[in-house]
């Protein structure tokens, strides 16, 4: 028998210790569905407490005494004997309370989920979740009737407040399990990883300093070699095709969460203001370590596949955490080696005497990170979009998509939708919550037969082979094959198991219904945003998404002329190029995106105009930077086109009465 749970303090030395007792759930099959309603639960709780401990104050109340709470699975309920109360007259859950040793323990069992669900949802104040609280006490409170008293004084004088508590509903278009598969490695985990990191260095004679710049990329890439050899005899001690079914099954959870979180965001209503955003900002740390973690689940899972390593040993729990552990540490030092090779500040590696590595950042600590994160999903509404321009755009990729890849975009979709929830249950066995296992000869058969004749068997054979990633290629970047997984290298590596999710063995097929999903997911917002999962023989597909791209650069340049317009700015031109007033004005420095005067405020008003990609690693983020900044010095150019502006500026606008006091934006 274990237990686990959340504890807190009460006024009058009370304390409420919220208990979950494993041995309840040793005959429960779905585990899973019971861990949502546990949180939002012990939420109402945590939460009811929070507002009512105030009552713990009156002498009337109680002192010296814990409130033990558990929730208690129907199933266990009526198996162990204890379904007397079930049959009391309530409206969301039963409970019952026994006295022992200065503590009241109160076990609860939840009569009606949805109607929990639905009535928080609809509600508009505090109401709801008070009274659900009302009854996991209600034992408690009725054999107390001081403290019965003061909680339904505070009841009535709270209840009017904006909820504590939401919920929300959303549906998934993929085939899914509430019974995980979770993996945590511990701090001794990480710490035996450095050690062996510390052992790498030393046993290569890496001398100990502090390294910036392509000086650090260089020391990384050469520790990176000797590390990925220790790493990948490690993986190699365990049986690839188990160690996959583990990994992928992680791997899924994590793309669920992730998923879940973002449709979470924002999606609570009613709820008080302070709550509000501390739900916002839980939701925004949840996702932000899933993505970190699913990183390193990735790295992992793609170095085990590469290495396609048989072998009789089963990774255990404890096996794969430290897999993972030391996954982290190779992405981690991926980053730094890809933002050491763009910029020399940004971030450094230190190694100490003691050969102990540290990853080190300037400029960007956790909390400037985090502050980044958070305006990332504050303003994430992106560009205004033109319906009629995506439809006409949209049919032209299938063309263009076609011609690229040798099958059509709409059978593409198809084939992953087939796989992330159409696939039939009759022919595939479960090897994980959320993994599945069939021979691809029957997928193939029950794909077509879905299809109905829409796609020939060639054409499907083709998809599926598409489909199931080449192993052999994992560390291949634009057709250079290389001693590390270059996961950095998004746009020109186009074998990545994220593309590439089906894995063969012995003529089966090996899949996650919310990897294709994802997948799905990835191209078709890839392309919306004009940036495609890769580039690699995509040419025809990644011009025409560039010249869509170039529509609504210019939408931009008008509506921010427009704006200027109708704040009666007194002068508004678009790609204004001063050359054309004065011929002695350099050529190679362009032209304006948007000028305006205002001459009542004496303000002028030069506007550039540039769309930012969208970026997934940190390898593209810096490549943009640098594109920018050092190779096309757009900003210098700027800066330059700005200083010969000023001093033009009152021959070209004799006219407005220009003086010093002019601001120029």
């Amino acid at each position: 028998m274990g237990f686990g749970g959340i504890y807190f303090t009460l006024p009058q030395n009370n304390y409420v210790f919220l208990t979950n007792n494993v041995e309840f759930y040793k005959d429960v099959k779905d585990f899973g569905e019971y861990r949502q309603w546990i949180q939002l639960l012990e939420e109402i709780i945590t939460e009811g407490f929070v507002s009512i401990k105030c009552i713990f104050e009156d002498d009337s109340a109680i002192c010296n005494t814990g409130i033990q709470i558990a929730f208690m699975p129907i199933e266990y309920a009526i198996h162990a004997g204890h379904e007397s109360f079930l049959h009391e007259d309530r409206m969301y859950v039963y409970s019952d309370a026994q006295y022992h040793n200065h503590k009241w323990i109160i076990r609860y069992v939840v009569k009606d989920i949805k109607r929990i669900f639905e009535d928080i949802q609809a509600a508009k104040d505090r109401s709801v979740e008070l009274n659900i609280l009302k009854e996991i006490l209600l034992p408690l409170l009725v054999r107390m009737p001081a403290l019965n008293e003061l909680f339904e004084t505070k009841k009535q004088f709270i209840s009017l407040d904006k909820k504590k508590v939401g919920v929300f509903s959303a549906s998934v278009e993929y085939k899914w399990d509430n019974n995980v598969q979770n993996f945590s490695p511990e701090d001794y985990h990480y710490h035996e990883v450095r050690k062996r990191i510390a052992n790498v260095c030393y046993g290569n004679m890496i001398k100990p300093g502090i390294y910036r710049g392509q000086e650090a990329n260089k020391i990384i890439r050469a520790m990176q070699k000797a590390i990925i050899e220790d790493f990948e005899s490690e993986v190699s001690k365990y049986s690839w095709s188990e160690l996959h079914c583990s990994l992928l099954d992680y791997h899924s959870t994590l793309l669920h969460d992730i998923n879940i979180n973002w449709k979470r965001y924002g999606s609570y209503s009613e709820l008080d203001e302070k709550k509000d955003k501390e739900v916002r900002d839980r939701i925004i740390d949840q996702r932000e370590k899933a993505k970190h973690d699913d990183r390193n689940a990735l790295y992992l899972i793609e170095t085990n596949l590469y290495l396609h390593h048989e072998s009789e040993t089963l990774a255990i729990r404890d096996d794969i955490n430290l897999l993972l552990a030391y996954a982290n540490w190779l992405v981690v030092l991926n980053d730094v080696a890809d933002m050491c090779y763009f910029a020399d500040n940004e971030a450094y590696i230190e190694i100490t005497d003691e050969y102990v590595v540290d990853t080190l950042s300037d400029d960007q600590d956790a909390e400037k990170l985090n502050g980044l994160h958070h305006r990332i999903y504050s303003y994430s509404e992106g560009v205004k979009r033109n319906l009629e321009t995506d439809s006409e755009y949209l049919e032209k990729v299938k063309e263009t998509f076609k011609e690229d890849m040798g099958f059509t975009f709409p059978d593409f979709l198809d084939i992953l939708s087939y796989f992330s929830y159409s696939f039939s249950e009759e022919i595939v066995k479960k090897v994980g919550n959320n993994v599945f296992r069939a021979p691809m000869k029957e997928l193939l058969s029950d794909f077509l037969m879905q299809m109905n004749g829409v796609i020939t068997e060639e054409d499907a054979t083709n998809l599926f082979n598409y489909l199931v990633v080449t192993f052999q290629n994992l560390k291949t970047e634009n057709g250079r094959v290389d001693f590390y997984l270059p996961i950095g290298k998004r746009r020109t590596r186009d074998t990545r198991f994220e593309l590439m999710p089906l894995v063969s063995i012995n003529g089966d097929i090996i899949f996650s219904p919310i990897t294709m999903d994802y997948l799905k997911k990835d191209w078709l917002n890839g392309i919306m945003d004009f940036v495609l999962p890769y580039e690699v023989g995509m040419n025809k597909t990644k011009q025409l998404i560039l010249r869509w791209k170039n529509l609504y650069e210019k939408q931009i340049v008008y509506d921010i002329a427009n704006s200027f317009k109708q704040n009666k700015f007194d002068i508004v031109k678009t790609n204004f190029e001063l050359r054309k007033l004065n011929k002695a004005h350099p050529q190679w420095l362009g032209d304006y995106d948007v000028f305006a005067v205002d001459v009542k405020n004496k303000s002028i008003w030069i506007v550039e105009c540039k769309v930012i990609e969208k970026v997934a690693t940190f390898y593209d983020m810096y490549r943009q930077q640098n594109r920018f900044f050092n190779e096309h010095k757009e900003d210098e150019k700027f800066q330059k086109e700005l200083i010969i502006y000023m001093k033009r500026l009152i021959k070209l606008s004799k006219n407005w009465d220009v003086q010093n006091i002019w601001d120029i934006k």
